[in-house]
């Protein structure tokens, strides 16, 4: 039986299987919207229970896929009169996520951040102390490394995933 179904589905024109390829995803992203919209209401739930306030407001939503897969453009949930769509990059506990894992973002934030900060120490060098010095090359030294390490692991992790 599954034979006959299987000719049978092949045998459909490429439009239509597009069609229905499209339906089953559009069903997928129904089904995940309702689950994440029964978490948030267990969640609530448990936060009122102990006199916690969500506010839907800053509620963010991100959809963590492979590069090259998409979702749905029209994709959201709707939770307290509030719209969430899902966004490419979030920010958790100082951490920018970005849709494909790849920590790129939060690599560019820290990077920015750091290169202030450095441009402000190296402006009041002058007037430091020589071991509170000898304390910030060290350091830079170890964030240098670091920062090296992890752009390692990233650039393995890309590799890996594009074979």
């Amino acid at each position: 039986m599954s034979e006959n179904f299987q000719s049978t589905v092949t045998r459909l024109p490429s439009s239509l299987l597009t069609t229905l390829h499209l339906l089953q995803r559009i069903q997928h992203c129904q089904l995940f919207a309702e689950n994440l919209t029964d978490s948030f209401y267990a969640v609530k739930e448990f936060c009122d229970s102990h006199d916690l306030k969500i506010n839907a407001d800053k509620t963010q939503l991100i959809v963590f896929r492979k590069p090259g897969k998409s979702i749905l453009d029209d994709f959201q949930l709707i939770l307290y009169n509030c719209t969430i769509k899902p966004q490419r990059t979030v920010k958790l506990v100082g951490v920018t996520l970005d849709q494909h894992l790849t920590f790129g973002p939060h690599i560019d934030n820290v990077t920015n951040k750091c290169q202030g900060l450095f441009g402000i120490l190296a402006t009041a060098t002058p007037y430091l102390p020589k071991e509170l010095l000898k304390l910030y090359i060290h350091s830079t030294h170890q964030i240098t490394y670091g920062i090296l390490i992890f752009d390692l692991l990233i650039c393995c992790q890309n590799t890996s995933q594009e074979t």
